[in-house]
């Protein structure tokens, strides 16, 4: 039985399982499944249940396979530290051993019900009908987004801000002085750099906005100056 995560879309027609004989031939064999059980995942509500109950063969091994695809996860889907991946539980191999196959042949003495010294004292004792085995857990990688690209938007947004509401709040909070004329000759040439940002700032929200590209705003350029060309013949 294996038990995966709902981010992990399960193509149940490639689910098989193979084993390869571990004699001298290494003759590969398909066991015999006696039932198969697929439960599928919903999104974000429960994950998807694989069980077979099959005829393990002796001396054998063998791999049970099947082929997935990566669900659509939103950004507050993915855990911290997203790019080491996220992890799938192992599966569980419960082996019937009602006849005591496995009791009699253990390389070990002790189990989760009695203890060796029990067992060689009393060798009538009970022993377990089933065994568990449990596999290694699964890494998944999954495709991460660019989680610094809310921090690029609010330092462009606030750059933006910056330059649009500086200059008012300046020329609503400072004073009125008259000066000599070079002074507002000064003044005029950083009122006009002034202008020219904030025009640059216009255009590119105006561009962000529309989802416009770099030839497209130069298109746009192109047809402006050719209007006020036109305005400047007639």
């Amino acid at each position: 039985m294996h038990i995966l995560p709902w981010f992990m879309r399960i193509y149940y027609g490639s689910i098989q399982m193979k084993c390869q004989l571990l004699g001298g031939s290494r003759e590969n064999v398909i066991p015999a499944v006696l039932s198969k059980n697929f439960k599928e995942s919903l999104i974000r509500t429960s994950p998807s249940t694989i069980e077979w109950q099959f005829v393990l063969l002796h001396e054998s091994m063998c791999e049970f396979e099947f082929e997935f695809d990566k669900a659509h996860m939103r950004i507050w889907d993915y855990p911290p530290d997203a790019n080491h991946g996220m992890y799938a539980a192992g599966a569980l191999l419960v082996i019937d051993d009602k006849e005591g196959r496995l009791h009699n042949h253990r390389p070990i003495l002790g189990d989760y019900v009695n203890s060796a010294y029990e067992q060689l004292t009393n060798p009538t004792l009970p022993y377990p009908l089933s065994y568990s085995v449990f596999s290694n857990p699964i890494l998944v990688s999954l495709p991460v987004p660019d989680f610094s690209m809310p921090f690029n938007v609010i330092c462009f947004v606030l750059t933006v801000v910056s330059f649009c509401i500086s200059p008012v709040l300046r020329y609503t909070t400072s004073m009125i002085m008259i000066t000599d004329g070079v002074t507002l000759e000064k003044n005029r040439g950083r009122n006009l750099v002034r202008v020219l940002l904030l025009g640059l700032c216009g255009l590119a929200i105006y561009a962000q906005v529309n989802e416009m590209s770099t030839s497209d705003i130069r298109r746009k350029i192109e047809e402006l100056f050719r209007k006020l060309n036109d305005m400047g013949s007639m």
